[in-house]
Formats: structure tokens, sequence, C-alpha cells
């Protein structure tokens, strides 16, 4: 009877560790592929393995970027190593990868969010964009009088780069 038991209960745990292993292997494989993409400046391969919100935002911008960037930057800093290190799960389709980059210029130490999203582990990494608000209501910081004068709030607004609608 002990025996009936104790099998099922041996394929169980074995099906569930190979389960989490292999979560991990395919997180590793996608933060691998992500890093040394983004590392060695090719963002175009850098895409499947990020989420649909970090193709849109984070690489979107970081090819912009790139057009405006002197080549000799990307040339004097490849290759990238990246050495990934432990990975720590927030629950069952989140994580955070450390990792440690690599190239003839830099080293850098820093970790990577990764959310799975049906079977796949992506690199999810989205960079904020401030937004001008639709309202036109905007709360006002202060700014530093010149020669003890006050400035009107339409300085203020053109100063900082956002005006009111007119």
């Amino acid at each position: 009877m002990k025996r009936f038991i104790l099998i099922p209960s041996l394929l169980f745990a074995g099906l569930l560790m190979a389960a989490c292993s292999s979560d991990e292997e395919k997180i590793k494989e996608s933060a691998q592929g992500y890093l040394d993409a983004l590392g060695n400046y090719r963002p175009a391969e850098a895409r499947p393995y990020a989420s649909a919100e970090t193709c849109e935002k984070t690489l979107a911008f970081y090819e912009a970027l790139m057009k405006y960037t002197d080549s000799s930057v990307f040339k004097n800093n490849i290759p990238a190593t990246i050495a990934l290190g432990e990975i720590s799960y927030s629950n069952d389709t989140s994580a955070t990868v450390a990792f440690h980059k690599s190239t003839p210029i830099t080293e850098q130490d820093g970790t990577l969010h990764m959310v799975k999203r049906g079977r796949k582990w992506l690199a999810h990494e989205v960079i904020g964009f401030p937004t001008v608000p639709d309202s036109g209501a905007r709360e006002e910081q202060p700014i530093q009088k010149s020669q003890g004068q006050e400035q009107s709030p339409s300085f203020r607004a053109e100063r900082s780069g956002w005006c009111p609608p007119r």
C-alpha cells in the first residue's frame, strides 16, 4: 500500500521540480538574449525577448536615441559580456534577474525585471515619459526671480517647456 502512495508522490515531486527548473532556464535564456542584444547595441535583436510594452516604449526610444549618437561611441564600447546572477521570484509570473555587464570601457551591475506572458518569460523594462496634461491645469513650480522681479505665470510656463492651450 505504501508503494502506491510513494511512487505517485515521487513522480509529482519530480514533475514539480522539472517545471520550476524549466522556468529558470527560460528566464535565463530570455534575459541573456535581451541583455546581450542591448549591451552590444542591437535593439532589434532584443525585441523577441521583450514584452510588448518594453518594445513600444523602451526599445523604440533606444533605437531613436542611437540614430543621433556618434557611432564611435558604440565601436569603442563593444563587445559586451553579460553574466547572469541570482533570480528572485516576486510571484509565479514576475521575477528579477541580477546581472553584470562588462565592456572594454565600463563595468556595470544591475537588475532586469522579467514577466511571464503565456509560457514565455520576457524582459519588462518600461521607460516612463512625461506627459502634457490634457486639461490645461498644471501645478506651477516656483521659479527663482531674476533681479527681484516677479515672473508671470505665462513666462514660467514658457520656461518650463509647457504652454497652456490658446
